[in-house]
């Protein structure tokens, strides 16, 4: 070996350890968080989906029969702290509607979820269209 060669070599070992380090942190902390976001997101969806029970449990026929095609009808919006949940009704038919309902985080990262349904009503019965159910989970 050439004299003066291990000063060079120990140093560009000493920068690749560091770059391993400083590359292995980041690694960490970004699993860490996309971790704790979908745990904090998973706390979202069923919040969504009560909303959306419970306009269907609360069903006021009568209400619902007179509001417009095409209009939009607010359900009572919900803060559960950290969490708050909105949701509406569309009259999209003669005995159709929409019953979507959106949950979010107030802290950050901003998450939220939204899920709706459609539903029919027969003789003043909201029913459920299973097939046109459907969920956003960006």
């Amino acid at each position: 070996m050439r004299r003066g060669v291990a000063l060079p070599v120990a140093l560009f070992t000493l920068a690749l350890l560091s770059g391993l380090v400083v590359s292995g942190a980041f690694v960490t902390r970004q699993l860490v968080a996309s971790t704790t976001s979908s745990l904090r997101s998973s706390d979202l969806e069923p919040l969504a989906e009560r909303a959306v029970v419970e306009a269907i449990a609360e069903w006021d026929s009568l209400a619902r029969a007179q509001q417009p095609v095409g209009s939009v009808f607010a359900l009572p919006n919900r803060d559960d702290g950290s969490m708050q949940t909105q949701g509406w009704v569309t009259r999209i038919g003669g005995r159709t509607y929409w019953v979507v309902a959106e949950s979010r985080a107030t802290a950050r990262p901003p998450l939220h979820r939204r899920v709706g349904v459609v539903v029919r009503v027969i003789q003043g019965v909201p029913t459920l269209l299973p097939e046109r159910a459907w969920g956003e989970f960006p």
